[in-house]
């Protein structure tokens, strides 16, 4: 049996963390099993599911207490320690270089680094994540990406077309199925019967733009006083969405709806998709909201590669809220059809995807011990 160390943040209820339990669900763990390697002391909300599939969770030091030197041999040493781990797949962004960097040391045959963003936040620490993420090639040995678009990023476009693999963000098709049932079910007990729903899906973190959106929905309440904004999701912006909802006079309009688990039976409450990020590698809640039948509004700077039915269109995120309120509200009256079979064969089947990948570790491991 294969053991693949997956490093993360921690194994939370979050994009990265839902698309590794997807394939970790749906993979043949008599043949592959995960561990999980976590930068943060924090519970998940997968340990538990984790520890009764047969993983492992491991904690690492925080980086911003090591230097970066001490960071790789950090992990040098541990797979040292822990010579049945065959795979490293890291999933870290640019700091993923660190436990890249120490399997190579570490001689571990197959280094996978994976790329889940087309950006970076453009803060202080943009450059550095930019000089990290350059280095990536020089201590990987496999490059996978969510998306063409991601792994030219993250890798560059020449190393990508030699090397890269794209993984898709695949979903339970067929689990987020267009339901009527559940749909009333769920407005009923929110009381949103005759509400025009509008959902969003995601952290509340700079990249996914909560204010900007906020402001849109402004106007499309002025448009349309039966709206409502659904917002799924937690994170370190949260009190200042809440606050600027507040501020707009929204606080009545705006659902908070934390972190879901059942998040198939949400899609089904909403009417339209609306995400106006900042960038997105591939989104998984934009494959989830599709296969949900809803239609979905992207703004321009996620991946067109994100489009799988007809019902998606792109918006400039510069455009005027006027534009987007216009788009939104074309949407109110939209008939739901179920889409899940478009989806499945665009490659986002999360029963025949997790066996492409279960392929493509064995795949590597072979090579690596014929080198």
């Amino acid at each position: 049996m294969i053991r693949v160390l997956h490093s993360v943040s921690y194994m939370h209820r979050a994009g990265v963390e839902t698309f590794l339990m997807n394939y970790y669900r749906n993979i043949d763990r008599s043949r592959t099993q995960f561990d999980f390697m976590c930068n943060k002391k924090l519970a998940g909300d997968y340990d538990e599911e984790i520890r009764r599939l047969g993983g492992r969770i491991f904690y690492r030091p925080e980086h911003e207490k090591m230097d970066e030197p001490a960071y790789s041999a950090f992990w040098k040493a541990f797979l040292k320690e822990h010579p049945e781990i065959q795979i490293l797949h890291a999933h870290n962004g640019a700091k993923q270089f660190f436990p890249i960097e120490g399997a190579r040391l570490a001689g571990l045959p197959v280094r996978i680094a994976h790329a889940h963003s087309t950006d970076f936040v453009h803060d202080e620490k943009y450059r550095h994540r930019l000089e990290l993420i350059h280095k990536i090639p020089t201590a990987a040995n496999c490059f996978f990406g969510c998306s063409n678009k991601a792994g030219e990023f993250f890798y560059g476009s020449e190393l990508w077309k030699k090397q890269g693999v794209i993984i898709h963000n695949a979903i339970p098709c067929h689990d987020f199925a267009y339901d009527v049932n559940q749909r009333n079910q769920l407005r009923s007990e929110l009381g949103m019967e005759d509400a025009f729903v509008i959902g969003h899906v995601g952290r509340f973190m700079k990249q996914k733009n909560h204010i900007r959106l906020l402001e849109i929905f402004s106007k499309v309440y002025k448009s349309n006083p039966s709206s409502v904004l659904l917002l799924i999701g937690s994170g370190e912006l949260e009190n200042d969405i809440r606050e600027r909802a507040h501020a707009l006079g929204l606080s009545n309009r705006v659902l908070f709806a934390g972190e879901q688990a059942a998040m198939s039976r949400w899609y089904q409450a909403m009417d339209v998709f609306v995400m106006p990020s900042l960038f997105e590698g591939l989104t998984l809640s934009g494959i989830e909201a599709q296969a949900a039948g809803l239609p979905c509004i992207f703004s321009d700077l996620v991946s067109t590669e994100t489009q799988v039915t007809d019902n998606v269109c792109f918006i400039p995120l510069d455009a005027s809220d006027d534009v987007w309120c216009d788009r939104i509200v074309r949407f109110s009256d939209f008939p739901r059809i179920d889409t899940t079979q478009l989806i499945c064969d665009a490659g986002y089947d999360i029963s025949v995807e997790a066996k492409k990948l279960q392929e493509q570790y064995e795949q590597l491991l072979r090579q690596a011990e014929q080198q």
